[in-house]
This record gives structure tokens, C-alpha cells and sequence, in this order.
């Protein structure tokens, strides 16, 4: 079983429509909802009786560049509430074009069992990336290799990257990640640390540190990108190719027409 993790923080409507869109297009995985805003009524109208829809009961206030309690709470909440095999995380700008997901994920599970992350393709030691998470991890690596060293991956794999929309995290992984952040020199390396984006850099590194391998992930990326606009063109060439199951972002109002496309598509999710 898939489990998706979604990050949501305004915006009721698209919530719900966030909602409705998983559960429609991958009615196998289960959802936990963090709602990481400032409004704590923000979830009150979802539908209430589903048992694969579970509301993280204890959320906190999450920033931008810094999700990683966001997913370490909900790789905690899933493990108590769902007999899962990955979980999968999601933005609230982000949506499912087309079925299939957790198949795909299933797949990719099944074909390289070592692996703990499926990530972007630039999953990697990012060496001489110019993108700014990678760029700024470079920088603290006294701060961490210390850590990495007492690991079987060793220093050596640091840092890794992904972007974050749609990371594939195996159960065994996140399970790991768990006991590795309730470390004492984890929590006062994470107490120092200036990374961006810690869920893109921490993550994918902790895991492969861990003894895991990362691997692609089965969503192609093409329509998954970082601040992007996209048309309604994009939306129906999208559905239409192969490998690519999402699209990210899509702005959080609920007569967008990207959205309106997307529900159009698929039977306004009734």
C-alpha cells in the first residue's frame, strides 16, 4: 500500500479538491493530512468517515525550506495508521493527471528492492549542481560528515538531492529516518544547520548514509517542476505521456483553469 503524505496550509476548497483528486485517480493509497498553516479550522469541512483519510492530530506551523518535520510527523503517523509500503509526498499546489501512481510505485518498488528514496532524476552527491539546496548543503559539510561517518554510506554521499513534490519513501526508509532524527547528534546538528530546503537534502542523504540505495522515480518530472506556469495545453499533453502522473505547481484556487481541466478530465471526481 501507497500512502500519500500531503502538506496543506490554506485554501479549504483545494484541500478538498486536493483530496478528492487522490483519492479518485489511486482509491488504493491512504492520505495524511498535515495541515501546516496557521488556520487550525482549515480542515473542518473535508468529509468525515472515510478510514483512508487520516488528519495528522497534532500539526505544526511548517516554513518554506524547512518540511522536514512535516515528514518525519507524517512517516510517524502513517506507520501507526496504515499497513503501507511507501509513502509519497505532496504538495497542496500538486495534482494526480492520470491513474495508475501507486501501481507505478509498486513497480519500481518491486524492481530495485534495495532502494529507500525514488526521487528526481538529479538524485545524486550533486558535486557541481547549481541549484541553491545542494549549493548551501555544501557548505555544512563539517557539520554533518560526523554524523554520516557512524553510518554504513559514510561521509562520502553527502549531500544527496531531490526535488520534493512526488519523493517516493519506502517503509523501511522512513522507518529508519524516524530513528535516526530521535538521535541527540542529529537533533543538535539539525539545531545548527542553515540548509535549504532540509526535506530535499536531508532525506535523500540520511537515506543513502542509511544504507540504502535512491533510485528515479516512476513520475518522469516533466510536468513537476519549481515555479512553473503551465497551460491547459500542458494538462492534456500530460495525461497523454507516458510516466508523468503529476503535475506541480498548480495554484491553490479552486476555479483555476488548470484545475478545472484536470477535473474536468476525470469526472469531477464523482
Amino acid at each position: 500500500m501507497n500512502v500519500f503524505a500531503c502538506l496543506v496550509h490554506e485554501e479549504p476548497a483545494c484541500v478538498a479538491d486536493l483530496v478528492a483528486n487522490l483519492r479518485y485517480l489511486d482509491p488504493a493509497s491512504g492520505l495524511v493530512i498535515y495541515n501546516g498553516g496557521h488556520d487550525p479550522t482549515l480542515l473542518r469541512s473535508l468529509p468525515c468517515g472515510d478510514r483512508n483519510v487520516v488528519v495528522h492530530p497534532e500539526p505544526r506551523m511548517m516554513s518554506w525550506g524547512d518540511l522536514l518535520d512535516f515528514a518525519l510527523e507524517c512517516m510517524r503517523l502513517a506507520a501507526t495508521a496504515f499497513d503501507h509500503e511507501t509513502i509519497t509526498m505532496v504538495d497542496s499546489d500538486q495534482l494526480l493527471v492520470r491513474p495508475g501512481w501507486s501501481a507505478a510505485v509498486e513497480t519500481a518498488v518491486r524492481d530495485q528492492p534495495a532502494a529507500g528514496l525514488f526521487g528526481s532524476p538529479a538524485v545524486s552527491e550533486s558535486t557541481t549542481s547549481g541549484i541553491d539546496p545542494p549549493t548551501t548543503a555544501r557548505a555544512e559539510r563539517d557539520l554533518w560528515h560526523p554524523i554520516l561517518a557512524t553510518l554504513p554510506g559514510g561521509p562520502a554521499v553527502y549531500p544527496q538531492w531531490t526535488f520534493w513534490p512526488s519523493t517516493v519513501v519506502t517503509r523501511a526508509a522512513s522507518d529508519t529516518l524516524v530513528s535516526l532524527f530521535e538521535r541527540d547528534d542529529v537533533k543538535q546538528a539539525r539545531q545548527c544547520t542553515h540548509v535549504l530546503a532540509t526535506e530535499e537534502i536531508l532525506v535523500p542523504t540520511l537515506v543513502r548514509a542509511a544504507g540504502f540505495e535512491t533510485a528515479p522515480s516512476p513520475e518522469s518530472f516533466a510536468y513537476v517542476k519549481f515555479r512553473h506556469d503551465y497551460s491547459e495545453q500542458d494538462v492534456r499533453t500530460a495525461m497523454a505521456t507516458p510516466g508523468s502522473y503529476w503535475m506541480h505547481p498548480i495554484p491553490r484556487r479552486y476555479d483555476h483553469p488548470l484545475r478545472r481541466a484536470i477535473r474536468g478530465a476525470h469526472n469531477a471526481y464523482a
